[in-house]
């Protein structure tokens, strides 16, 4: 069947109605470039209808546009979003629900499409505005402000000038007096004022019990607000302990801190010890599992400290090489770290403790199966394959993988340290190598097997189970060659 082949300043000129569809209905078209319709085109197809009758307007231009022409036009759900509207509406949103609209109602000959030709004037308006400038409902503001109310800092400046609108134009929200305490305790979008910044959370808690709230007003005090800068601990720690009860990693943290740095006359070492350790844990099988957003560096930093306080260097490296690492993707991720655990800070620790441990770097490792390995296969909730693929000389080359978890579409990666080669990183696969006298036994004997494959979800020295029945096992040693690219 020949094709016609329309450009796309035909397409243009049809999408606008400057000309009508006169074509054969039941021909094929092509075009040399798809032609992304536009809020003016269906403005200008709309104001068309008032000069002629339905029928004609629907033969000469719906119809083709969406049947005929269909696959040489792009809807708006089928455009990319040109501009970072950080969750706020954008202009093919709204143009996207204004296009469902008309074609719910465009078969009516008696429809007009006031109401859509008023709200098509209005968004080519809202289009010559920056988005800064543009209007918003009551609850996008309220969604914009909520992302921030925890945390979240602005980093671009439309962002900031969002914000500094939104909360002038809700000033008495709950939402927006938090999210105001904190913006002046950063400074980033109205001058710092930590004065301020107590008396709204002093007012935002006599109203509610918010850990958030309860968190920040405790570090407030912990540092002092200006203008005295005067700490009052005795302050701080009633709303610590509210905010650590609710389960602010954060606030478990910093009463570990409390306790560590002499609370009430008494130093202490096991308890600070075991806040920090119950929190690496936690945050540990969550950054393991891929997410950014934890507090596995803050956590594996102060370890690190009474590590280093012990002269327990190797492990201390460690903590601090993970630290690193967790601090690059957090940030990363658009969240904020304290100073001294931005990446720079904690490799210059790490750098000077490479003194005491550590200090040549290894390319590649022996792991002889039964010792301590450089991960962890327990941190990931999933099962897991094992392809082996038999080498000339006689020994194995095992790749190891996560398996997807349930209707996950990704698997997970394997979270790797490996201090010896001062290397940290999420990897989606463990390769080893054989070394000689290396073998892989099933049911206690040793197969020969040129390839071998198994499933399994647990791993116990040299042993690999499912359902609690050992699978296959390692023996001997094994080299993991440490990929160049080094992370930590």
């Amino acid at each position: 069947m020949k094709r016609n082949i329309l450009t796309q300043e035909e397409l243009k000129q049809l999408a606008s109605y400057e000309v009508p569809f006169e074509g054969d209905p039941s021909a094929a078209y092509a075009c040399t470039e798809p032609y992304p319709l536009q809020p003016e085109d269906l403005l200008a197809a709309l104001l068309k209808l008032k000069e002629l009758p339905h029928a004609v307007w629907l033969r000469e231009w719906f119809a083709p546009l969406t049947g005929t022409l269909e696959g040489l036009y792009r809807y708006p759900w089928q455009q990319a979003e040109p501009e970072e509207t950080f969750g706020l509406s954008s202009l093919n949103d709204r143009f996207r629900d204004l296009f469902e609209r008309f074609c719910e109602r465009a078969n009516d000959k008696e429809e007009e499409f006031t109401d859509l030709i008023f709200e098509l004037q209005e968004l080519l308006k809202e289009r010559e505005k920056p988005l800064s400038r543009r209007s918003f409902t009551k609850e996008e503001k309220t969604r914009f402000l909520a992302a921030y109310s925890q945390g979240r800092l602005p980093r671009e400046e439309t962002e900031k000038q969002l914000l500094k609108r939104f909360c002038e134009e809700l000033p008495d929200e709950y939402l927006t007096r938090k999210v105001r305490a904190r913006l002046l305790i950063n400074g980033t979008v109205f001058p710092k004022d930590e004065e301020e910044a107590e008396s709204l959370l002093s007012a935002l808690l006599k109203e509610k019990d918010d850990p958030d709230d309860a968190l920040l007003y405790a570090k407030l005090w912990l540092d002092g607000p200006a203008p005295a800068y005067r700490p009052d601990r005795e302050k701080a720690l009633p709303y610590l302990l509210q905010a650590a009860a609710w389960g602010k990693k954060e606030a478990r943290l910093l009463l570990g801190d409390l306790y560590r740095k002499d609370l009430n006359g008494v130093k202490e070492k096991r308890l600070p010890w075991a806040i920090y350790q119950e929190v690496y844990q936690s945050e540990l099988r969550r950054f393991a599992q891929g997410q950014d957003d934890t507090w596995l560096a803050e956590s594996a930093y102060r370890l690190a400290l009474m590590e280093t306080a012990e002269f327990h260097y190797e492990s201390a490296f460690s903590h601090l090489l993970l630290a690193e690492y967790a601090s690059e993707r957090k940030l990363a991720c658009g969240q904020e770290v304290s100073s001294e655990c931005r990446p720079v800070n904690l490799r210059k620790k790490r750098t000077e403790l490479s003194e005491k441990c550590f200090s040549s770097l290894l390319t590649s490792i022996s792991l002889p199966f039964g010792s301590d390995l450089y991960w962890d296969l327990r941190l990931y909730d999933c099962s897991f394959e094992m392809h082996a693929k038999q080498l000339k000389n006689g020994t194995y080359r095992v790749t190891l993988k996560c398996l997807p978890k349930g209707s996950e579409q990704k698997a997970a990666d394997f979270l790797v340290c490996i201090p010896e080669a001062h290397y940290c990183a999420r990897v989606p696969e463990i390769v080893l190598k054989g070394e000689k006298g290396s073998r892989i036994l099933t049911d206690r004997q040793e197969r020969t097997d040129e390839e071998l494959a198994f499933i399994f979800e647990a791993q116990d020295w040299d042993g690999f189970y499912l359902n609690g029945k050992e699978v296959f096992s390692l023996q001997g040693d094994w080299r993991y060659r440490i990929p160049k690219e080094k992370i930590g």
